[in-house]
């Protein structure tokens, strides 16, 4: 897990980063599968609309302040989550029918400033609904 306890939220992300480094080589990462969520807004993975760790292309792995709770996180990087052959979002709820409906109808390649929209892995990006996140009935 990640070391969210540390009084330093820089040495947090540097120390989960040697960890992954020690454990997937200094190569960088890469994984079969990212499993994440996606917020009301679009964040995923602790990467909120205008963060700056959305640019970061060398860390794995960084501090971030975000506006929810808690506020300060660690969050994998793009650089991380882009090395997952693929992404797959496991998206429930009415509450987020509104990014899903936006996320949906975003012109292939384009990702509106969505963080969850601008995630790039080498395979597939596969998001898995409910009924009530579609907002459709089903079928």
């Amino acid at each position: 897990p990640m070391p969210t306890g540390a009084a330093d939220p820089e040495e947090a992300a540097r120390a989960y980063e040697r960890t992954l480094r020690e454990h997937l080589g200094d190569a960088g990462p890469r994984f079969d599968l990212a499993l994440l969520g996606i917020g009301p807004e679009g964040h995923t993975a602790s990467l909120f609309p205008g963060s700056p760790a959305l640019g970061e292309r060398t860390r794995w792995v960084m501090p971030v302040r975000v506006a929810a709770q808690p506020p300060l996180r660690l969050t994998l990087t793009p650089a991380a989550l882009d090395a997952a052959e693929d992404v797959f979002f496991l998206v429930a709820g009415a509450h987020k029918r509104e990014i899903v409906a936006k996320l949906l109808r975003l012109p292939s390649g384009e990702d509106g400033g969505y963080p969850a929209a601008q995630l790039r892995p080498r395979g597939r990006v596969v998001m898995f609904l409910d009924r009530a996140a579609y907002g459709g009935n089903g079928s």
